[in-house]
């Protein structure tokens, strides 16, 4: 945030508070007004039981994964008009694009990997009551009412703020991880589905960048990012999930082989019936012709057979027109 300020209003001086909170408003494009009121249940307790311990909250379903699979299969177009874009483009301008143009950043063949963060903020979830009235009505004002609670796997807790998200560059030559693209989601939203918008959102804003592998952990362990992958020509690298062999919340548990390589397939049911149609249409008529010649190879290797037996007196050979085949008769013995 201060490089782009620094770039942007060329002070090294720390601003204001006013100016801090202006310059966010005209970042983001939302004014937080403080005439805004909520119940004092705004931040609803998760009634989910605790994860294990290193494992995530499951609290998304594979139909979300699907409707973002589905969402930016052609590009993250749709997606300009979300708050954070102001300030991720200004961070691939001054970040990415001179790392780009310094060397440090090839064009092709990127490795990238990706992971979200529990951002911790230290706003009160109990806000502050500021009218009088019952609990349920719109009392009590909120510092951060955008945040929400989610599950710290470090810390093995809930908390409340919100997920940032990470994509970083590694460079092999030069030993060397840069930052890449970043976004701040809620807190609540599971890495499977941050992992398909914010790929789709940087490759958006970096057509020139041809990615070649995409690593993340095993929250990531799921169809439709595959599917979201290899419909981009990037090669995922995700750790397996161990809950998706014994969970029944995993509806999709073979879509590995026995090596573990995903199997996958890009097309949903109708697209894949058309495919079908497509490629019956296109080698019927090879398949066709494939078969005549393999009768007319047939017919031949039969003729070279009995035209010595023919030249004996043994066969009569009939070739009679408008017949696929010749007729082969035995010789009558007068």
């Amino acid at each position: 945030m201060y490089l782009i300020w620094r770039s942007t209003v060329g002070s090294f001086s720390p601003p204001s508070v006013a100016s801090h909170y202006d310059f966010i408003v005209r970042l983001t494009g939302v004014d937080s007004h403080m005439n805004e009121l909520f119940p004092k249940a705004h931040f609803k307790k998760i009634k989910d039981k605790k994860p294990k311990k290193g494992e995530k909250l499951i609290n998304y379903s594979h139909s979300d994964t699907y409707y973002l699979l589905d969402k930016y299969k052609d590009g993250a177009d749709c997606d300009r008009d979300r708050m954070m874009f102001t300030l991720q483009a200004l961070f691939n301008a001054l970040v990415v694009i001179p790392s780009i143009d310094s060397g440090f950043i090839d064009k092709n063949n990127l490795i990238l990997s990706a992971d979200g963060s529990s951002l911790h903020i230290h706003s009160s979830p109990f806000g502050h009551k500021v009218l009088d009235g019952d609990d349920s009505d719109n009392i009590y004002r909120f510092s951060a009412p955008d945040a929400d609670i989610g599950w710290d796997s470090d810390l093995e807790s809930f908390y409340l703020g919100y997920t940032f998200y990470n994509i970083s560059y590694h460079n092999p030559l030069k030993n060397i991880d840069l930052p890449v693209f970043a976004s701040i989601e809620n807190a609540s939203r599971h890495d499977a589905l941050s992992c398909i918008s914010a790929a789709a959102q940087f490759l958006d804003m970096n057509h020139d960048l041809h990615p070649k592998y995409f690593c993340h952990d095993s929250a990531a362990d799921s169809l439709p990012v595959f599917q979201f992958f290899q419909h981009n020509n990037i090669i995922p690298v995700i750790d397996h999930n161990p809950r998706r062999d014994s969970s029944k919340e995993y509806v999709e548990k073979n879509h590995t082989n026995n090596d573990g390589i995903p199997v996958v397939t890009i097309f949903n049911a109708a697209e894949r019936n058309t495919v079908v149609l497509l490629l019956w249409a296109t080698f019927l008529p090879v398949l066709s012709l494939i078969n005549v010649l393999h009768l007319l190879m047939v017919e031949f290797h039969i003729l070279m057979m009995v035209i010595p037996l023919a030249m004996q007196g043994l066969y009569h050979i009939n070739l009679k027109p408008g017949r696929r085949y010749t007729e082969i008769e035995p010789a009558l013995n007068e």
